[in-house]
């Protein structure tokens, strides 16, 4: 029986060559989740595309049996209505099932957590990762055993809606040295959720699984680190091609991450629900306090903003462009108004009783240098230290940021496999703390309310030149100043802006005085959106 499958296999590899018709290996793994909204656009912008150009494919596939389903960091709550014969409309010539819970057990993943989760999701992102691995194993092992030399190998997530047709003239890119990934996404220049290889790569790509929990003992496992170390150290180039797909939760969504506004009409057009959690008013909500607001958020990283209702009209701008760039940003609120006038745009948090002295002004826009303005602005500290008890990592920015990229993965992975406490805006001479961001750990979480008091922080100006005195120059905390060309002040963008301009995260609006002043500039430089 064996020789007889070796003269068949020897059989449809000489015809392969003779006939120089490309023959590809689809192979797709990890869970289904969606399978059935994203299905049509597997078949017409991958399927259809190799058939119409006279390429022959075989499907491939490994998934899990899940008993139920739930995934802190995508936001999806815990549900039990999985279809675990959804696999079945990918009509998969080679297909292989296991148990996940059955999986988790044999794997042992406590083993894996010799570092820290990079995700802070008490390792369930890490488990996600390790189990994607060892299907991309499974899946790879399945190819092979076939026997066959097939050109190209394509790894692909079954729970992605394509969007743009597969663009088969990049494929005489590929090499034994060379592989195709997708353009976005891109977290340690790699995006991990498709790629292009052939015959040779496909098998050092998709055996990452065999070096995990040797690398566990040595670093966290951040699923794109993980892949970028392997890549680099098997001397593997990836070339980036425009191929855009958007991740779907279990129940029809788009992931918040990957919604491509200009793609509106192919989401129509594939009945999904184009409505990113970040966009729906639905879900935003206004908490009472601070403490309300961490106890029921289940992100591990909150960016947030600070303002009263007297800058309006600049945190709209900050909100619009953080919005088109799918950035999610909560409000603590200093006033009633502002909320009243933001309510169900972004997640807003109560802030009026923090020991200010007085209330807050609505509609008084405080200067540079006042004491309310010292009050005011000391307040992202304090409010960061709560984020930061609560096991939280934070992003601050102030209300005069136009966002440009979502620049979320860009700082939280500058963290990775470093011993930095906290990325600040460089302002030329230091840290600029209109811009900045902490991670939680004990240094960081001792920088609060005391820390201050005992360096009499309300006699300092600014607290930016308090922050650079006793934290930057004393390294209290390990500090990474953010490059420039990325994450510009006003005098760099200003003097910058033609070079810079589609290179950087953010521009902020600062070294100018004025709250009119600093919408002027904004028009001028086209960033300001309100009509």
């Amino acid at each position: 029986m064996n020789s007889i499958k070796t003269n068949l296999i020897f059989i449809i590899n000489t015809l392969h060559n003779l006939t120089n018709k490309k023959k590809v290996a689809i192979g797709f793994f990890g869970i289904t989740r969606s399978l059935k909204y994203t299905i049509d656009s597997i078949k017409t912008n991958i399927f259809d595309v190799l058939t119409e150009n006279n390429i022959d494919y075989d499907i491939f596939m490994h998934t899990y049996y899940l008993n139920s389903y739930s995934n802190k960091r995508a936001r999806e709550s815990i549900t039990n209505k999985i279809n675990n014969d959804e696999y079945k409309l990918l009509n998969p010539k080679y297909f292989h099932q296991d148990d996940q819970d059955k999986i988790k057990n044999k794997l042992k993943l406590e083993l894996y957590r010799t570092h820290k989760d990079p995700w802070h999701t008490n390792y369930e992102s890490v488990d996600f990762f390790i189990l994607a691995c060892y299907s991309k194993f499974i899946l790879t092992e399945m190819i092979e055993k076939t026997d066959i030399n097939y050109d190209y190998i394509l790894f692909v997530r079954p729970d992605c809606l394509y969007l743009d047709k597969l663009d088969i003239s990049k494929f005489k890119l590929i090499n034994n040295n060379t592989i195709l990934i997708p353009n976005f996404g891109l977290t340690s220049n790699i995006n991990d959720r498709f790629a292009i290889t052939n015959n040779s790569t496909y098998k050092i790509y998709g055996k990452i699984f065999t070096e995990l929990l040797k690398l566990s003992k040595k670093r966290q496992l951040h699923s794109e680190s993980i892949l970028d170390l392997i890549l680099n150290n098997n001397k593997i180039k990836n070339i980036k091609i425009p191929f855009n797909f958007s991740r779907i939760r279990y129940n029809g969504k788009v992931c918040h991450n990957d919604n491509f506004s200009n793609y509106k009409n192919v989401l129509e057009k594939y009945k999904i629900l184009n409505i990113p959690i970040n966009m729906n008013s639905e879900e935003y909500k206004t908490f009472e306090n601070i403490s309300l607001f961490l106890e029921k958020n289940t992100d591990t990283n909150i960016t947030f903003c600070v303002a009263n209702n007297a800058v309006l009209d600049m945190v709209r701008n900050l909100l619009i462009s953080s919005n088109k760039n799918n950035v999610n940003i909560t409000l603590f609120a200093l006033d009633n108004n502002i909320i009243s006038n933001l309510e169900g745009q972004c997640n807003i948090v109560k802030y009026f009783d923090n020991g200010f002295g007085e209330k807050i002004d609505d509609t008084i826009f405080y200067k540079y240098g006042t004491d309310m303005f010292k009050n005011v602005i000391f307040q992202r500290f304090f409010i960061g230290n709560e984020i930061l008890k609560a096991n939280k990592s934070y992003i601050y920015m102030d209300v005069d940021i136009v966002v440009t990229k979502n620049f979320i993965n860009n700082i939280l992975e500058q963290y990775i496999n470093t011993n930095y406490d906290c990325l600040s805006q460089d302002n030329g001479d230091g840290c600029c703390t209109g811009f900045f961001s902490m991670k939680s750990n004990e240094k960081t979480k001792k920088v609060d309310l005391n820390f201050f008091k005992k360096h009499n922080y309300k006699l300092h100006s600014t607290n930016q030149k308090f922050f650079n005195k006793y934290v930057l120059k004393t390294k209290v905390l390990n500090i990474k100043l953010l490059d420039r060309t990325f994450y510009p002040t006003g005098n760099i963008y200003y003097k910058n802006h033609k070079n810079i301009d589609d290179k950087c995260y953010i521009i902020h609006f600062n070294f100018i005085i004025g709250y009119n002043t600093k919408i002027d500039k904004m028009k001028f430089y086209n960033k300001f959106y309100i009509k």
